[in-house]
């Protein structure tokens, strides 16, 4: 904006100028120094007066940049703050699916024991022992996946937050 509107501002120049009008036939170097000696000085006043509105409109479009530089600044204010309470949000979920999954686990545990102290007793059958093996595994992979991604989500949550990421 300052730029822009220096532009509508007078301007003052100085120029200066030394010469000689030395030449070889003309005597010595150092009296034809001494003799034609020239020190033209120059002032300049330049006042703008008639631009067909250049400056004006230079002085309008820093404005309006300014005001979109302000917008995309709040933007982003914005979207980081979207991005802080997605990462509080997701925090919350992973907590709560850490929770969820990690109580499924011990019932899934527990059962499984018992379905195996019953197959040692021959109550139920291979097949059965088996397939409630693989419900207790798919429930410990859904315990650590959970696990993990609470984590994951904790360290996003306190980087957004300022805290030191410690692994």
């Amino acid at each position: 904006m300052k730029i822009a509107q220096s532009s509508i501002k007078p301007t003052l120049s100085l120029a200066g100028n030394i010469s000689t009008g030395y030449s070889q036939g003309n005597g010595s170097y150092f009296s034809q120094l001494g003799n034609q000696f020239y020190l033209p000085v120059g002032l300049s006043l330049g006042i703008p007066i008639y631009n067909n509105r250049i400056y004006k409109t230079a002085v309008e479009k820093s404005k309006i940049e300014i005001v979109q530089a302000n917008l995309s600044l709040e933007n982003a204010r914005t979207v980081l703050n979207q991005q802080i309470e997605q990462a509080f949000i997701n925090l919350q979920n992973s907590i709560s699916q850490y929770e969820s999954a990690d109580k499924q686990m011990k019932i899934n545990e527990e059962t499984y024991a018992i379905v195996n102290a019953q197959m040692k007793l021959g109550a139920i059958d291979y097949v059965q022992l088996q397939q409630q093996k693989l419900i207790y595994i798919q429930a410990l992979q859904n315990y650590l996946q959970a696990k993990y991604s609470a984590v994951l989500n904790k360290k996003i949550y306190e980087f957004y937050a300022g805290q030191e990421i410690n692994l």
